[in-house]
C-alpha cells in the first residue's frame, strides 16, 4: 500500500458473521488460538480545529493480544464495550501527538462523521506490526464501527492466531477450503 487510502482497498467486503462462526468449529479448522473480525476504512478523525485522515481499525481487545499492541496510557476496549457498541476508542502514538500535542488524549473525546468517540487509550510509538502501522491508526470495536460509521455487516477481514507456529500451513489450507465453502 501507498497510502491510508490503498490500504484500505486491500480488504474485502464479503466476510460475514457465518464465516467467523464457521472458521470457528473445530470441524472446519482445527488449531485455531485466536480470531478477530475486523473492519478497516480510511476516513477524518478531528478534536478541537485539528483534523486529519487517518485509518480507522475495528476490531476487538484480541488484536492487541495478537499483535502485541497495548495502551501505555489508559485502557483498552472490552467485550462488553463490543456487545454495547461503545463509543470508544484507542488512538496510536501519532494521532495523539497530532490532535493534542503534550495533552493528555485519555478522557478526550475526538470527532468522526459527526459522532464523538471517548479515548480511553493511547498506545506507545510502535511503528508497524504486520500490515499496520499502530502508530497512525485509531481502534475501535468492530461494532461500533459497523453501526456508527460504515453502516455495514460485514467485515473486511479477519486476524486469525494458529496454536503453533508449525500447523500455520494446515490452518491456512482450512480457512482457505471453509471461507470458499462459507
Amino acid at each position: 500500500p501507498q497510502g491510508p487510502s490503498s490500504f484500505a482497498e486491500l480488504f474485502t467486503d464479503s466476510l460475514k458473521q457465518k464465516d467467523i462462526d464457521a472458521l470457528l468449529k473445530p470441524s472446519n479448522v482445527e488449531g485455531i488460538n485466536e480470531l478477530t473480525p475486523e473492519v478497516i476504512l480510511v476516513t477524518t478523525v478531528s478534536y478541537g480545529n485539528e483534523s486529519l485522515r487517518t485509518s480507522i481499525i475495528g476490531s476487538s481487545y484480541l488484536m492487541a493480544k495478537i499483535l502485541d499492541i497495548f495502551p501505555d496510557k489508559g485502557t483498552y476496549f472490552t467485550d462488553e464495550d463490543i456487545r454495547q457498541k461503545a463509543s470508544v476508542v484507542v488512538i496510536g502514538s501519532k494521532i495523539k501527538e497530532k490532535l493534542f500535542g503534550d495533552s493528555d488524549a485519555v478522557g478526550e473525546k475526538i470527532k468522526v462523521k459527526d459522532r464523538l468517540y471517548r479515548v480511553i487509550g493511547t498506545l506507545p510509538k510502535k511503528g508497524q506490526v504486520s500490515l499496520f502501522n499502530a502508530d497512525d491508526m485509531v481502534v475501535m470495536p468492530y461494532t461500533t464501527v459497523q453501526q456508527y460509521i460504515t453502516g455495514t455487516n460485514y467485515f473486511n477481514s479477519i486476524i486469525v492466531q494458529a496454536e503453533s507456529e508449525e500447523i500455520v500451513p494446515r490452518v491456512v489450507k482450512e480457512i482457505k477450503l471453509t471461507l470458499r465453502e462459507s
